[in-house]
């Protein structure tokens, strides 16, 4: 008789799930990510994880219209914010150092490579 594993593969995080978790890390509630403003003080923790879904997409297996419908957005707001944030870590080493120090509690939270 062979044996067949029946380990399982570690479940994916889902995107509400790495989201609360983002919310927790930085002490807001959802509701100041999904709000219809575009206050700085909401865009900018809103475009760092859009940025960090973005960029895990394949692996968590969503799409750019799945991450802007969340935030009741499209899907070329999700671009757009994958562009500032590059541009913004680029350019500013404190933003560069929160959003690694951001990046790295989910990954390690989620076991995320």
């Amino acid at each position: 008789v062979l044996f067949r594993s029946t380990r399982l593969a570690p479940k994916r995080p889902t995107m509400e799930a790495i989201i609360d978790s983002y919310c927790q890390h930085i002490g807001w509630e959802l509701s100041g990510l999904r709000n219809d403003t575009n206050e700085r003080k909401y865009v900018l923790p809103r475009q760092r994880i859009m940025h960090f879904l973005e960029l895990r997409k394949e692996y968590l297996h969503i799409s750019l219209a799945q991450i802007g419908n969340y935030f009741e957005r499209d899907h070329s707001t999700v671009l757009h914010a994958k562009k500032v944030v590059n541009n913004q870590m680029q350019t500013d080493k404190k933003f560069k150092k929160q959003y690694i120090d951001m990046e790295q509690h989910l990954l390690n939270i989620f076991g995320i490579k």
